[in-house]
């Protein structure tokens, strides 16, 4: 789970952080860390990208080791999703022709890929249990998801919710009940599948779309809901009672994973526009926090225990992962590299000098006196073609931006933000097969 906000829940984001879609800056070896999934134990699953822009798993013991691993043949792109108590893992890897294989990592470093038989094109894994059962989804010939099943003795199970445009499971409970989201082909809707192959579904009330993001293994559920006017999180009981979620003051609030005991973590957009994490306790009380000294900071899952686990940015580097302990103290890591390098905050120059790995020198970004525009300032070593784009924090493509010159040299050109909202944004230059990012807050 990379950091997001959801002006309205799309559906399928566990999905988008299984498949590694979101573009985030490159700023150094570890420019993302981005943990996923915790269990009681402490260990920790997630994935990285490095400066070349390859995915990588990881896992990181209590004791802070961090392992950090590419499936078989896997080319540019390994992301774990899921990790059960025994330390196995199940996420997905690209190979060299560009399918994606799920996978099964066990404790001992074993890799084993998977396909659902007779899928050609592309298997996710994302969820699996204490026993080794996973779930996923997989793309049909028509580019449609269907869900999956894989039992602990590797036999396949395929489903979909009766009617469903598409189907995606996205965690399986000790008990084999299966927990997910599906889309009639106009909004998205919960789910749940029995052991029996019953499936039941549910949307908060007044919800146009319900995206459930985590379960307990008693069947709790959080998630996030939009209502037409904003995202609020929700927690669903066992016996199917759903009570709304909001921080305070917030314009929208997701619910990302949920424990045993019932505690839910998350994410909230408070006035400045910027996901900030928050804390709910079981009787209903809601702590917001940031890591010190972060602009942005998303809180994914918690274990049995209380800890927390998520990513931040400062603005200065890229995404790092933390861990906030049960006293309320942090600790942060990167999965390649624990010394990061800098990108430059709104105003400075990024002069990442280092053309060989494919970063570009020279790209800056500079406010002006009107709020409502940035000037951005390129420099090209060679001429060449030229292409700027604007990403939000979920990664989402907000702005194609004009360039104002392609040879060699310095060029300025503006983009307008009065179309969007006050937050944390990222500008990409991409030219010569090279590419220089940088992040700028955006304030009305």
């Amino acid at each position: 789970m990379l950091p997001k906000r959801m002006e309205a829940p799309r559906g399928s984001w566990k999905l988008m952080i299984a498949l590694a879609i979101l573009t985030l800056p490159a700023t150094s070896s570890a420019l993302q860390t981005n943990p996923t999934d915790i269990v009681a134990s402490g260990k920790i699953a997630g994935y990285s990208r490095d400066d070349s822009g390859d995915y990588h798993g990881f896992v990181r013991a209590a004791n802070g080791t961090i392992s950090v691993f590419d499936a078989p043949g896997a080319v540019h792109r390994t992301v774990s999703v899921g990790i059960n108590s025994a330390g196995t893992v199940t996420g997905n890897c690209d190979d060299a022709s560009g399918v994606t294989h799920a996978f099964v990592r066990r404790a001992d470093g074993t890799i084993t890929l998977f396909d659902v038989p007779g899928v050609v094109n592309r298997t996710v894994g994302i969820g699996i249990n204490p026993a080794g059962a996973i779930v996923g989804a997989y793309l049909d010939a028509n580019n449609q998801r269907h869900g999956f099943l894989r039992a602990s003795n590797g036999g396949f199970t395929t489903f979909d919710v009766p009617g469903a445009h598409e189907t995606t499971p996205y965690a399986i409970s000790p008990a084999g009940v299966i927990m997910g989201e599906y889309s009639d082909g106009n909004n998205f809707h919960g789910f749940l599948r029995t052991v029996d192959g019953t499936i039941t579904t549910f949307d908060a009330p007044g919800a146009v779309n319900t995206v459930p993001w985590d379960m307990t293994s008693t069947g709790s559920i959080t998630g996030s809901f939009y209502d037409g006017v904003g995202s609020h999180g929700f927690l669903r009981t066992e016996d199917g009672t759903i009570t709304r979620i909001d921080v305070p003051n917030a314009s929208h609030t997701t619910g990302h994973g949920i424990n045993q005991a019932g505690t839910i973590v998350g994410d909230y957009v408070g006035a400045d526009g910027v996901p900030h994490a928050f804390v709910r306790t079981p009787d209903g009380a809601i702590t917001p926090f940031d890591v010190p000294g972060a602009i942005s900071t998303s809180a994914f899952d918690v274990a049995s225990s209380g800890v927390v686990v998520g990513t931040y940015t400062d603005g200065i580097h890229g995404y790092r992962g933390f861990i906030r302990g049960t006293d309320g103290a942090f600790t942060t890591f990167d999965a390649v590299n624990s010394s990061l390098a800098q990108i430059a905050p709104a105003g400075l120059a990024a002069n990442r000098e280092n053309s060989s790995n494919g970063v570009l020198p020279g790209l800056a970004l500079r406010h002006i006196d009107s709020k409502n525009s940035i000037r951005l300032e390129y420099s090209l070593p060679v001429g060449g073609d030229v292409h700027l784009t604007a990403y939000d924090v979920q990664g989402r493509r907000v702005a194609t931006l004009d360039p104002s010159g392609f040879g060699a040299g310095t060029h300025r050109t503006k983009w307008s933000t009065s179309g969007v909202a006050s937050g944390v944004y990222y500008c990409r230059l991409q030219s010569g097969g090279m590419e220089a990012t940088t992040s700028i807050v955006v304030r009305h």
